[in-house]
């Protein structure tokens, strides 16, 4: 099984060097002793470490280049039956870049082999990346993927470069947008997983104090990311369409306890969309040995063009054709092999929309199976929903909520405050923003706060929309808790948890719906849906 395959290119002052350090640490770990250049350098065999491992060292040396290979095995110490292969290539161009490959697979020497395989970064990578950061002359060759974190969030701008980037058809790696939860902790840190990522994918974190309802305007929800999710934006496939796949905290298993693991779990989603393209490329062992033997032959040769014999000659001429054309069979062998899992790999991820579709449209289903029991059978509700639809600007904010009212009745009770302070902000100019947060509030947020109570519920939206209650000035001052508290049904309720839009006075663009759930009715009640409520000072 391919677990991991990646290829990086390195610029500057024998950038070769630093590759071949990166590679002699990581084989005297894993031999259990001191290896040197010289050794990795020189064609040959070796034992050593425990799990015992087996080395082999390959090398073709040409007027202006160098091509070398190791393919090291050792079995797994934890899964009897496995074999890990690790091959490593590397060539040397003089006054040029040096081009690193690498690429992990498993050896299952039983078929009772059923242990699942962990994907993981080969140290060796680690090693070359620490020696790069350590040596001011060498760099990673511009342009490489995933040598820094970008980050959006920081306005509308940074949304709109980021869709050009998913959207860009040439694109050739996947894109990982990390978002923080709604008290701003990341599930994955976003520059620990793009180290991890190197060469693979690039990582997009969103800053602590992003939209999530910006991002999802400009991208899309499909390509979004909020409350600690992780979205990993695929390569686009050959016909244009991009797909994506969302982790959500909920879905990472709970024995991935430490942060190491969880990265591993999303480096083994992202190698699955670049393995097999990252492995076209790579320094293929049995490729230097075939080279190597021809050049040989090409010496041999030529050294006959000195001394005459033309029986050798003319045999060895014919062994160099055939050496040739096997060389030539085994590229399209291999060119055709990686083509069918291409093939097979863009089919398994149409599988996975379908099945990612199917689940939607049941979940939709049983969300209309259940909102049909709080409607009832009046056309009024299904022409406010039809001038809703047709609006461009969207429903006013009374609008929103007569709307949510009559959709929800077993849900929702709006005051007739919240009526009146609606009636007082009819120039808010982000309606269906409005509109959408008002339904979380109803369908997510509710079932959520009954079953779990705020901890659970609060998920729904970010830190950006919602509060769970005001601040200590607020609360403790009589005066301005007073305007926080409503009446229903003859008492008094405080309704410190609100809603915002918006952080300035003008009513365009702000917005506060104060609310409280009543555990008797089982209800969200709203008292106020309008302008910033007093505060101190203000």
């Amino acid at each position: 099984m391919l677990v991991y395959a990646n290829e990086i290119e390195l610029v500057g002052e024998n950038p070769a060097l630093q590759v071949l350090r990166g590679i002699s640490g990581w084989l005297s770990e894993k031999l259990g002793e001191r290896v040197v250049i010289r050794d990795i350098t020189i064609p040959g065999e070796r034992t050593g470490g425990t799990p015992k491992a087996y080395l082999r060292t390959d090398r073709a040396i040409a007027d202006n280049f160098r091509l070398y290979s190791w393919v090291l095995k050792h079995s797994d110490p934890n899964v009897t039956g496995r074999q890990w292969v690790t091959e490593l290539g590397l060539k040397d161009e003089d006054g040029g870049p040096a081009h690193f490959s690498c690429v992990v697979y498993t050896e299952e020497q039983s078929i009772l082999v059923s242990d699942p395989v962990q994907a993981s970064r080969p140290r060796v990578v680690k090693f070359i990346f620490s020696n790069v950061q350590d040596e001011p002359n060498v760099q990673f060759s511009p342009g490489s993927i995933g040598s820094a974190v970008k980050w959006v969030g920081d306005g509308l701008d940074s949304y709109r470069g980021l869709l050009a980037d998913i959207n860009n058809s040439s694109r050739n790696y996947p894109l990982v947008i990390v978002s923080p939860d709604n008290d701003g902790r990341y599930t994955v840190d976003p520059q620990r997983l793009q180290n991890m990522l190197f060469g693979l994918a690039q990582v997009v974190g969103a800053t602590k104090d992003f939209n999530s309802y910006d991002m999802a305007e400009v991208l899309g929800r499909e390509y979004s990311a909020w409350s600690g999710a992780v979205n990993i934006i695929r390569v686009p496939h050959r016909d244009g369409r991009v797909f994506a796949y969302r982790i959500l905290p909920r879905d990472i298993p709970a024995e991935l306890d430490t942060p190491h693991k969880i990265e591993c779990f999303i480096l083994g989603r992202v190698s699955h969309n670049t393995n097999i393209p990252r492995q076209r490329n790579r320094i293929r062992p049995e490729g230097v040995r075939n080279l190597s033997a021809k050049l040989r032959l090409e010496r041999r040769i030529a050294d006959l063009a000195e001394k005459p014999d033309d029986a050798l000659r003319d045999e060895l001429g014919m062994v160099y054709e055939e050496l040739s054309q096997l060389s030539a069979d085994l590229d399209q062998a291999q060119q055709q092999k990686e083509s069918l899992e291409f093939t097979l790999l863009e089919s398994e991820e149409k599988v996975q929309d379908l099945e990612k579709q199917i689940k939607q449209s049941a979940y939709i289903n049983s969300q209309r199976s259940e909102v049909a029991v709080d409607l009832p059978e009046d056309e009024e509700i299904v022409r406010d929903l039809i001038e809703v639809a047709a609006d461009s600007k969207g429903p006013s904010p009374e609008e929103c909520l007569s709307l949510l009212a009559k959709v929800y009745p077993k849900r929702l009770v709006v005051l007739p405050s919240a009526v009146e302070s609606a009636r007082e902000v009819g120039s808010f100019a982000q309606n269906r923003r409005l509109l959408d947060m008002l339904n979380r509030l109803v369908t997510e947020y509710l079932p959520a706060y009954l079953k779990g109570g705020d901890t659970d519920a609060r998920a729904t939206f970010t830190n950006n929309e919602f509060a769970a209650r005001e601040s200590d000035t607020v609360a403790n001052n009589k005066q301005y808790s007073a305007y926080r508290k409503f009446d229903f049904d003859g008492r008094e309720v405080e309704m410190l948890k609100h809603l915002k839009v918006g952080v300035a006075d003008d009513p365009k663009s702000t917005i506060r719906v104060h609310f409280e759930v009543d555990q008797a009715s089982r209800r969200v009640l709203i008292g106020h849906c309008g302008k910033h409520l007093p505060l101190p000072g203000r």
